[in-house]
Order: structure tokens, then C-alpha cells, then sequence
């Protein structure tokens, strides 16, 4: 029989252990914060962040199901919408199905996570029976703070019965943060980015970016033996549209120029303000004939269009001429792909404009 000498022993060395283990834990989620930190610091895609922040939590915490919903934030253009990662070995959306609407639209609200045991009867749950079928036990709802707001939602479940200690729901909160401003900073680099190859006023892609895509467009074209066409279109008379106008008639004269060629070439095609009153095109796989019937669509738009005082114009309306080259044997390289073009639209302007020409 231990004596009381070897049971305080005993006791102490419980406790020792204890608060070794829990110091451990402790150690364990700081290393686990400070690695997630390290690998989501230079991502700067938002699906690339999403989906390396998965895998570092289910290494983790082995979960089954994760759910994340964002709000999403107009300043930094997070988008809102819920990004999945269900391993519980049956498709779909998991929570869904399992909670109540009323409920999910609640969690906005809420800064402090919230354990959930399905097993126990509970009025957020609309759907108990199928709950048995996937053997899905418990979760953790965990906001996604920054400062004082919520942003969003981390939705966790597990078909064990897990129990989340406080220490635990502080890491999670923690990590929730961490991936949160991950996402908005991708976002807002991404936003920059974009900012800085878009044109202000028509909302088109902008005269650098537009010659670097030409440069990378035609030597893949070389590459492939892909066609590739080019369109350079220019507003007829526009300067005595603006002085007779004004310059705020003549921004809108150009928007919806710009809106005109946009909506009349394929999702692929690339269309940019060159500067000025001067638009260019870019057709990847289109030859020139095939640019020809599209420069000559996007000609009959812009002169069917009604436009502010048009019949004060020269040719008593606002037309487009257009340039149009295409990739052929005998080009040496963007440049000069893009020179012929020019040179097309020259002449569509000697020839009486409100037409379309092709680089000879």
C-alpha cells in the first residue's frame, strides 16, 4: 500500500504532466499558427489560399467537413459565396442540409465560436434522420474576425465526438483571422493589379497591357501556327465631336463606343482604349478574313447608334473607321503586326471613313 509521501508524489507528478501536455498543446498551436502564416503569406491567389489553408487545418484537427463563408468586403473585392471541402464521403453542401436557413443567416453575427453537438435534439437542426446516415457527430462554428466585425464563417465537422476546449476555439479563432487577412490582402493585390491595366473611363483594358498580350499572343500564335488578327478602330471626326460638344458628351460618346466593342467580339478576345478615341482588338485563332466580318459588325453597331448632336458631325453622323492585319508569314513580329494595322486604319480614313480595311 503507497504510503501519503507516495501519493502527494503521485499527484504532483499528475499535475506536472498536466501542465506539460497543456504547454505542449499550446506550442503546438502556435507552431501551427506561425507555419500557417508563413505559407499563406506569399500566395496571391484566393483558391490557391483557400485550398493550402485546408490542408494545413486538416492535418491539424483531421475534420471531415469544412465550409467556408465569406461575406464578402467591397472595399478589399472579396466576393461573397461559401467554398467546400466536404471529406465526409457523401457529396453536396453538408450544412445545407443539416442546418436551418434561419440559423445559417445568423452566424454573420456572431464573434465567438459556437460548438455544436448534433447528436443532442437541437431546433437549429432541420434534418436529425440524415445525420445518423452520415455519422457526422459534432462541429465548430468559428467567425472570421478583423477588428470588430465578422466577415464571415469557418464551419467545421467531425464524425467523432470531438470536444473543443477553450484553448482550442481561441486557435481556431485565431487561424480564422489569419485566413481571413490572407484573402483580403490577395484580394486587394489582385484589385491593384487590375487597377493598373484597366483604362478609367471606358473600364477596357489599358494600352500597356494590351501590347504585352499582343507580344505574348503572337509568339504563341508563331508557336501553335495559330491565326491571329488585329483591329485597331478609331472614332471618325471625334476632336470636332468635342469641341462641339464638350468634353463630358465626348467621354460618353466614348463609353459607349467601348461598350459596343466589347459586346460584339467572344469572351476570349481581348479589347482595350489605345488612347484618345482609339480602340484596338485582339483576336486570338481569328484569320483576317474572320477579323474583317468582325471589325465590319462592330462598324454597323456604332453607326446605327443614336449619339448627342451627330448630324452636327461632318458626315452627318459618329462612325468608326477600322484597321485590320492579320498574322501572316511575312510579319516579323508584333510590331510590325501592329504597324500594318495602323497603316490600314490610315487608309480607312483616306478613303472617306465609316469603313473597314484590310493590312495588304
Amino acid at each position: 500500500m503507497a504510503n501519503s509521501d507516495d501519493k502527494e508524489v503521485n499527484k504532483d507528478s499528475r499535475q506536472g504532466r498536466s501542465r506539460f501536455s497543456a504547454l505542449e498543446n499550446e506550442l503546438a498551436w502556435t507552431r501551427f499558427a506561425f507555419e500557417l502564416e508563413e505559407k499563406l503569406g506569399t500566395l496571391q491567389d484566393n483558391e490557391v489560399i483557400l485550398q493550402t489553408f485546408s490542408d494545413h487545418l486538416k492535418n491539424r484537427l483531421g475534420y471531415d467537413y469544412l465550409e467556408i463563408s465569406l461575406q464578402g468586403n467591397a472595399s478589399c473585392d472579396i466576393q461573397p459565396g461559401d467554398w467546400v471541402r466536404n471529406d465526409t464521403g457523401y457529396g453536396g453542401k453538408l450544412l445545407s442540409i443539416i442546418l436551418s436557413p434561419e440559423f445559417l443567416h445568423g452566424l454573420r453575427w456572431r464573434r465567438r465560436p459556437m460548438v455544436v453537438d448534433l447528436q443532442d435534439p437541437n431546433p437549429l437542426v432541420k434534418n436529425p434522420e440524415l445525420l445518423r446516415v452520415m455519422e457526422v457527430n459534432s462541429g465548430i462554428l468559428v467567425p472570421m474576425c478583423l477588428g470588430n466585425c465578422s466577415h464571415g464563417v469557418m464551419k467545421l465537422f467531425f464524425h467523432d465526438h470531438i470536444e473543443f476546449e477553450a484553448e482550442a476555439q481561441k486557435w481556431l479563432l485565431t487561424s480564422a483571422a489569419i485566413l481571413y487577412r490572407s484573402l483580403r490582402r490577395s484580394s486587394q493585390y489582385l484589385k491593384a493589379q487590375k487597377m493598373a491595366t484597366i483604362d478609367g473611363l471606358t473600364g477596357l483594358y489599358n494600352r500597356r497591357y494590351i501590347m504585352e498580350q499582343l507580344a505574348k499572343e503572337f509568339v504563341r500564335s508563331r508557336r501553335y501556327r495559330n491565326w491571329l488578327s488585329l483591329i485597331i478602330v478609331d472614332i471618325d471626326y471625334f476632336k470636332h465631336y468635342n469641341d462641339t460638344n464638350g468634353h463630358l458628351a465626348g467621354d460618353r460618346v466614348l463609353k459607349r463606343v467601348a461598350l459596343a466593342i466589347r459586346d460584339s467580339v467572344r469572351e476570349i478576345d481581348l479589347v482595350a482604349r489605345w488612347g484618345g478615341e482609339e480602340f484596338v482588338l485582339l483576336l486570338p485563332e481569328i484569320n483576317g478574313e474572320n477579323g474583317m466580318i468582325v471589325a465590319e459588325k462592330i462598324r454597323r453597331e456604332v453607326e446605327s447608334q443614336r449619339f448627342k448632336n451627330e448630324r452636327k458631325q461632318p458626315n452627318h453622323n459618329l462612325t468608326i473607321s477600322l484597321g485590320v492585319a492579320q498574322n501572316s508569314t511575312d510579319i516579323k513580329n508584333h510590331i510590325d503586326m501592329f504597324n500594318r494595322a495602323d497603316a490600314a486604319l490610315y487608309r480607312a480614313k483616306l478613303e472617306g471613313r465609316n469603313r473597314c480595311v484590310f493590312a495588304k
